[in-house]
């Protein structure tokens, strides 16, 4: 089992950032799309959420999300809106000049990692499809899963 253990921990240290920054984020991506495109692709999944629930979650301090967030208002993309329990707490909308962009940019997206994915067979294709659903579940149990969308 310890052995496992090292093997797993040398994995996630290799290969999740070189699977993040050549599958989801990677150059030829952030050249084709606004440098926050990543949160206007996951306004859908925290609609209505406070602002620092997104940047947590997204692994985006809260001063870079506000800037982001305040970008995407200035754009026309999205609300911001006051809490009605708490003033302080900052709701995000997305308006629909925002799902259209949206679409958009998830159409861009999708393209490129199905061009990637292209790269497996079938059988390797499920394979990962299993292994994404397994990462997700084991994700979900480290989080408060009260602050993130399953």
């Amino acid at each position: 089992m310890e052995e496992n253990m090292d093997k797993m921990i040398d994995y996630l240290l290799a290969f999740f950032p070189l699977f993040y920054m050549e599958l989801v984020n990677p150059k030829e991506l952030r050249e084709r799309l606004p440098r926050n495109y990543m949160v206007i692709l996951n306004s859908k999944y925290y609609e209505n959420k406070p602002i620092s629930v997104m940047a947590d979650n997204l692994s985006i301090s809260r001063s870079h999300m506000t800037s982001h967030i305040y970008q995407l208002v200035d754009d026309g993309l999205l609300r911001k809106v006051p809490d009605e329990k708490d003033r302080r707490i900052i709701r995000v909308v997305t308006t629909p000049e925002g799902r259209r962009v949206r679409d958009k940019y998830r159409k861009i997206f999708d393209d490129h990692i199905e061009e990637k994915l292209s790269l497996l067979s079938s059988i390797e294709l499920e394979e990962f499809y299993k292994s994404v659903e397994t990462i997700k579940k084991v994700a979900l149990k480290f989080i408060n899963t009260k602050k993130f969308i399953k």
